[in-house]
């Protein structure tokens, strides 16, 4: 069974300025009011939901013994396998990720297949064949 949680670019960070982990009283009013602007109230009430409660996460599940079709990208992409010499490479991609967690996932059994777009990880998706601990839970 393979988790996944889609349009995970930064675990929820919210880019520019707005730096999950050094926030404030007076930067999440501030985020408040400009997506209350921009967004209006419904995508405020989801953002908050999101960032306290609720999360998403789509189990997806393949009967082995079907037939896999080869499929094509329309950007060119090559997909790996990570490997401990790539954890680097990953905390760049994603700057919240802390580089102890991901070599022990992947010295656990992990798999964290990386998509790169022109050398560069695009997209990354994790595999597991045992139970494990999303800490965003």
């Amino acid at each position: 069974m393979i988790r996944i949680k889609p349009g995970d670019t930064q675990a929820g960070a919210m880019p520019g300025k707005h730096n999950r982990n050094k926030w404030t009283v007076k930067s999440a009013l501030l985020r408040t009011v400009e997506v209350l602007r921009e967004e209006g109230l419904k995508s405020l009430w989801f953002k908050l939901l999101g960032e306290t409660v609720y999360r998403r996460v789509v189990v997806v599940e393949r009967i082995l013994d079907e037939p896999i079709y080869p499929m094509t990208s329309r950007t060119p992409v090559t997909i790996k396998l990570m490997e401990r010499s790539d954890v680097g490479e990953y905390c760049e991609f994603r700057p919240d990720a802390d580089r102890l967690d991901i070599q022990q996932r992947l010295d656990s059994g992990h798999w964290c297949f990386a998509a790169r777009h022109q050398g560069h990880i695009v997209h990354t998706c994790w595999a597991a064949t045992q139970v494990f601990w999303f800490n965003s839970f």
